[in-house]
């Protein structure tokens, strides 16, 4: 979609759009769903909510994958239809919402087998009438079929490059990048009316801002646990479904306000095994999590949908309720300002290249060094923050990127070559070892041959560029 879109309206727009209509989508789809189960349109606009405005959505702005969710409630809703029913146009679109969840994230189709099998699974005992049955389970099992056969060559390569990564490693990446419960209820710290209440808890989030913020609301989690208690066989395997999906958020190890607990949990096994696998971070558990505690609490409400009928009930159920949630959860993105992102200086460049080169025309390329994002804040230059990362948009760097910075030999005469008139050398982020000098250099660079140098010394002395401003962050050089 954004391939199609980019040669229409650009690339920011695009993406922009693209991000608002995954937010539209996620919220639409829990809601289709949870009509679907309850037939109670104010409950299920209250599904459509928590889910669609969730704080984990707001936090991966930057990672249009991520917030790639609306598939998921759309596919578990023409599953359901299509194991029930068995009419081929909701077989197709079954496999076609599937297929739409792998190809945009392969959490997504992870996410979506766990939240529909779970409750096919959790469903059955008290729904027997609903969910159960052969040919149900028939129709589950080649609504699956059919897009796993489609996709496999991309799940076997997915595969692959999974099982070379260490277990080890991944389990403590699971550690970073977990759920602490406490977040699921706290504000997170860019809501605009409660985020600077929590903003001295912030270095107990695990990992990153990003991964580590939760938040589905006070309200939201009292509805939640309140559901939890009733009686209905339908709510109870929502809530079963959550519980599943809350301990593999946890990760290998639980952890509270930052301090590890020495609880296990079941990521630990998750991670060894194949195929499951693909799904590393298991804080995005959090996601379908978010869409459970929603139809659970749908579910939950429309047993009660006597009591606001009508009058000032009903509008607090439709109206209050959602709003109070979407304030609680909100998320504004707003400039990260700091040495890592942003420097006074960037205001001054032309005025910087213009007194070094005596030439009055502005810059047309300016090339940040790293080029290559090391940190995940990295990813917010290339989308809400209006600062394009050059050949950085990989979240995840491809194999041999690493290799092919250290072993590119570069010169003035290249980069003059490809016009680039400045350097910005972030020395704060750079590889702690620098260039790798290739054995064969000649030159200035010969004295350095099989060697690691540190990038000032690299941009400065041996391509001797010139420095137009200086200090104890970051360097310009000028071409």
């Amino acid at each position: 979609m954004q391939a199609m879109m980019r040669g229409v309206v650009g690339d920011f727009a695009a993406y922009n759009l693209l991000i608002l209509f995954h937010y539209v989508l996620a919220a639409w789809g829990s809601y289709i769903l949870a009509y679907y189960l309850t037939g109670n349109r104010p409950a299920s606009v209250i599904a459509g909510v928590i889910y669609g405005f969730s704080a984990h959505h707001g936090m991966h702005l930057s990672q249009l994958s991520t917030v790639s969710n609306g598939w998921i409630p759309i596919a578990v809703y023409y599953l359901l239809k299509f194991t029930r029913d068995g009419g081929s146009r909701d077989g197709v679109m079954s496999v076609l919402m599937i297929l739409a969840s792998a190809l945009s994230h392969w959490y997504s189709f992870v996410f979506t087998a766990v939240v529909f099998f779970g409750f096919m699974i959790i469903g059955q005992p008290g729904l027997k009438k609903d969910v159960g049955g052969t040919n149900r389970w028939t129709r589950a099992i080649l609504a699956w079929a059919v897009p796993v056969l489609i996709l496999s060559p991309l799940i076997i390569a997915a595969w692959i490059a999974k099982s070379e990564v260490k277990v080890g490693w991944l389990v403590e990446m699971g550690r970073m990048y977990a759920l602490d419960p406490v977040r699921l209820i706290l504000p997170p710290p860019s809501n605009p009316f409660f985020g600077t209440l929590v903003k001295p808890l912030n270095h107990t989030i695990p990992g990153n801002l990003t991964e580590g913020v939760a938040s589905i609301g006070i309200l939201a989690g009292t509805l939640g646990i309140i559901s939890w208690f009733r009686k209905n066989p339908l709510t109870r395997a929502w809530c079963y479904v959550g519980l599943i999906l809350f301990l593999l958020a946890i990760g290998p190890n639980l952890t509270i306000l930052g301090k590890a607990t020495g609880i296990p949990g079941p990521f630990l096994l998750w991670e060894k095994i194949p195929g499951l696998n693909l799904v590393r971070v298991p804080a995005r558990f959090v996601g379908p999590l978010t869409l459970a505690v929603g139809i659970s609490v749908a579910t939950m409400l429309s047993v009660y949908s006597g009591w606001y009928a009508k009058g000032f009930r009903r509008i607090l159920v439709l109206w209050i309720i959602p709003t109070i949630i979407i304030i609680e959860t909100l998320v504004i993105p707003i400039p990260m300002k700091g040495k890592e992102l942003y420097h006074p200086v960037f205001e001054e460049l032309p005025r910087i290249y213009s007194e070094t080169t005596g030439n009055t025309e502005p810059p047309d390329l300016i090339v940040h060094f790293p080029l290559m994002p090391l940190r995940a804040q990295f990813m917010y230059q290339q989308t809400i923050h209006g600062i394009p990362t050059i050949n950085g948009s990989l979240s995840n760097p491809p194999e041999g990127a690493v290799d092919f910075f250290y072993d590119f030999n570069w010169s003035a005469e290249y980069l003059r070559s490809i016009d680039v008139d400045m350097v910005i050398y972030q020395r704060w982020a750079v590889l702690e070892q620098g260039f790798r000098i290739p054995e064969s250099a000649t030159g200035p660079a010969s004295e350095w041959a099989g060697e690691f140098v540190e990038p000032y010394i690299f941009f400065s002395e041996i391509m001797g560029l010139k420095i137009g401003y200086e200090d104890e962050n970051l360097t310009v050089f000028v071409l």
